[in-house]
C-alpha cells in the first residue's frame, strides 16, 4: 500500500465518520428536543468512538453550525449586489419541504446557532460589499449583520409557520430587496 493509497482510505474513513455523526445528529434532532441531545447520544447513534467524534466536531452546536453553512450562505448572499435570486429561492423551497425540521432548528438554542451562523456569513459579505463600493457604514458591520440576520429569520420563521403565505420566489425577492436596502441605507460614501 502506498502512502497516497493510505491517505485516500483515511479520507474515505474520515468522511464516512463525519457523515455518520451528522446523520445521527439529524435523526436525534427530529426525535428529541435540541437542548436534550447530548454528545454521548450522537456518539452512540453514529457508532463512532468518542475520540473520532472530537476529531470532527467540538460540540453538537458545531455540528449544527457546520450543517448550516451551505443553506445560510445562500441567505447571506442577499446583501451582495451580484446575488442571484434563484439560489435563495431554491434554499427556501428546500426549507419548505423540510419545514417541520426547520421550524425546530429555528427556535431555542438551535435557533441561536442558526442566527450566529447567518450573522457571521453576513458580516463577511457586508464587509466584501462595502470594500467593493469603497464606502463606510454608519454602524459597525456586526450590528448591521445582526439586524439583517434577524430580519431574514423573522420572515423565514413566519413563512414556515404558515402564518403568512407567499411563493418562495416572492419571499426570495423580499429577502434580497430588504437585505440590500438595509445595507444601502447605512452606507456612507467615502468620496
Amino acid at each position: 500500500m502506498t502512502y497516497e493509497t493510505d491517505l485516500n482510505s483515511y479520507d474515505k474513513r474520515s468522511l464516512h465518520s463525519r457523515n455518520a455523526i451528522r446523520d445521527a445528529f439529524v435523526e436525534l434532532v427530529l426525535t428529541e428536543r435540541y437542548d436534550d441531545i447530548k454528545v454521548s447520544d450522537i456518539i452512540t447513534r453514529s457508532g463512532v468512538a468518542r475520540s473520532t467524534f472530537y476529531q470532527h466536531f467540538v460540540s453538537k452546536d458545531a455540528i449544527l453550525a457546520n450543517s448550516l453553512l451551505p443553506p445560510m450562505s445562500r441567505l447571506a448572499s442577499a446583501v451582495l449586489v451580484e446575488a442571484d435570486l434563484k439560489p435563495i429561492e431554491d434554499i427556501l423551497l428546500h426549507f419548505w419541504d423540510k419545514r417541520s425540521f426547520c421550524r425546530l432548528i429555528l427556535q431555542g438554542r438551535a435557533g441561536k446557532a442558526v442566527s450566529e451562523c447567518l450573522t457571521e456569513l453576513l458580516t463577511e459579505n457586508i464587509t466584501k460589499q462595502i470594500e467593493n463600493q469603497q464606502a463606510k457604514l454608519l454602524i459597525q458591520v456586526e450590528l448591521l449583520a445582526i439586524q439583517i440576520s434577524e430580519a431574514q429569520l423573522a420572515l423565514l420563521r413566519t413563512w414556515l409557520s404558515g402564518k403568512a403565505q407567499t411563493k418562495a420566489e416572492t419571499l426570495a425577492c423580499a429577502i434580497k430587496n430588504t437585505s440590500a436596502a438595509m445595507l444601502s441605507s447605512l452606507l456612507i460614501n467615502e468620496s
